[in-house]
């Protein structure tokens, strides 16, 4: 059998024509009869310098006959770009179920093929690994196959989620910093992946990344419970400020480890995770716990001394005070009522934490939001144990009550009597308040800590007994004049 070419100028001064499609039908009727014929017939071909158009491949691979492709490929075949809405070798293989013939197939095939899509936009390599066929992906890479040529590389790096070392080949062929990277970080930081976040960190995946929630790699991170993950991110240059939320979810979850990591590279434990909940910080969080050791490691000599310190004193735990003294938190800043911690914990009689703040050197005469020292706000409150310990750090006993002073202090003297001599005169004295009151306790620790029975007023010269006798405090006036009313 002899085929006669037909030739076309280009192809003659190549020396090559291409086969018509009568001889193409010969050569196909001959492959499919016995093997004489078809070696008559590839003899012909090459004789005559006679090259089988493409189109003869697509028959080797409907049959899945190995031995026809062998020996068109012997024959000089190359796949080429079919024409269009037609499928490529490949394509027609992945049909046809010819996986044994893909390794030969991808050999003779142009990067062209192997990166051209179908119809419905979907290349081989997608294929290949919505097939399954790992294998063959892998051989396809090797020949030039693109992944960015995917419809959706994203969903081709999730298609190798399962198998660790073909994402990672796909992820090092990725153009560096392209898009797909930034949803595979993602999924690789929830999942504690570290050494597939460094390679994804090293072809440019961006360190502070997002899911469509807002919530950032980092909080992605946090939350999830992966210091080494979280490490990584923060040395390519993600910010602790940019994500406050990753400080919040590792205080909830008590990460010690983590929450040093974030610490260190700059996280501000008074950020709220949530602009719309200010008051709910990592700080106050690990207040409310009671955890000391992540208080040592959010406390700075920048926090919010006032929220501190009325968590030490609402929950009377010296410990925590000792905490905040550790990392030199100001013992002059005012707490949310307005007042410095001396005068809070007087008015709340913690004679514990005033010991401490006095050993630490908090200032006697510091006010608080009336206007009064600690040792004026514990009289007022009838802390006698804490007056004392003041009166022995230094306070004098008969500094007079401030002044000016807001309105809010004049109910708390318990007295109207001294409420109005407080408005009308200056120089009252705590004795005299006592003495008005009537409070023996506190009128004998004033008196055995130097308190005066001649103090005066200043303006109408008024002694603490005049106090006493007008608001007919018997007893108080006793003693006042030296008596013992209990034996009287």
């Amino acid at each position: 059998m002899r085929l006669q070419p037909s030739f076309n100028p280009q192809e003659k001064r190549r020396g090559r024509a291409h086969l018509p499609l009568a001889a193409l039908l010969i050569l196909t009727s001959a492959f499919s009869g016995c093997r004489d014929a078809r070696e008559q017939a590839l003899h012909d071909l090459k004789s005559q310098q006679i090259e089988p158009v493409p189109a003869s491949l697509l028959l080797a691979v409907s049959r899945k006959n190995s031995v026809l492709l062998d020996q068109l490929t012997a024959a000089g075949v190359q796949a080429a770009m079919p024409a269009k809405g037609e499928p490529t070798v490949l394509e027609a293989a992945i049909q046809a179920g010819a996986w044994d013939l893909m390794p030969k197939l991808i050999a003779i095939c142009p990067p062209a093929v192997l990166n051209t899509p179908d119809t419905r936009s979907r290349t081989v390599l997608e294929k290949c690994l919505a097939a399954a066929r790992p294998d063959v992906a892998s051989l396809l890479l090797d020949a030039g196959a693109k992944p960015e040529a995917a419809a959706d590389p994203t969903l081709l790096l999730e298609q190798a989620r399962s198998l660790p070392a073909l994402l990672d080949r796909l992820i090092r062929q990725l153009p560096a910093g392209h898009r797909a990277l930034s949803p595979a970080l993602l999924t690789a930081v929830q999942a504690g992946e570290t050494a597939r976040v460094e390679l994804l960190l090293s072809q440019g995946a961006p360190p502070e990344s997002k899911n469509a929630n807002g919530a950032s790699a980092l909080t992605l991170s946090s939350a999830s419970g992966h210091t080494g993950t979280a490490a990584l991110l923060l040395k390519a240059g993600a910010k602790p400020a940019n994500s406050p939320a990753a400080l919040q979810h590792a205080v909830e979850r008590k990460d010690s480890a983590l929450v040093k990591v974030l610490m260190g590279a700059g996280a501000n434990p008074s950020q709220p995770a949530d602009p719309a909940h200010a008051e709910k910080t990592p700080l106050t969080t690990a207040l409310a716990g009671d955890d000391l050791n992540l208080m040592d490691l959010l406390l700075t000599p920048d926090a919010p001394a006032g929220i501190c310190f009325e968590a030490a004193l609402v929950k009377d735990q010296p410990a925590m005070l000792d905490l905040m003294l550790k990392h030199r938190i100001p013992l002059d800043q005012a707490m949310p009522d307005g007042n410095p911690p001396l005068v809070k914990a007087a008015i709340e009689g913690k004679t514990e934490v005033v010991t401490r703040l006095l050993e630490k050197g908090a200032p006697l005469d510091t006010t608080g939001a009336l206007n009064q020292t600690a040792y004026h706000m514990a009289v007022i409150h009838g802390q006698n144990a804490v007056a004392a310990l003041l009166l022995k750090a230094g306070m004098k006993a008969d500094e007079p009550f401030r002044k000016p002073a807001p309105p809010e202090l004049l109910p708390l003297f318990d007295n109207e009597y001294f409420a109005k001599w407080y408005g009308k005169d200056d120089n009252l004295t705590p004795l005299m308040l006592a003495a008005a009151r009537g409070d023996g306790p506190q009128l004998r620790m004033l008196l055995d800590n130097g308190a005066k029975r001649g103090a005066q007023t200043k303006e109408w010269h008024r002694y603490p007994i005049v106090f006493a006798c007008d608001n007919a405090r018997i007893a108080a006036a006793q003693v006042l004049l030296g008596r013992d009313p209990d034996s009287e």
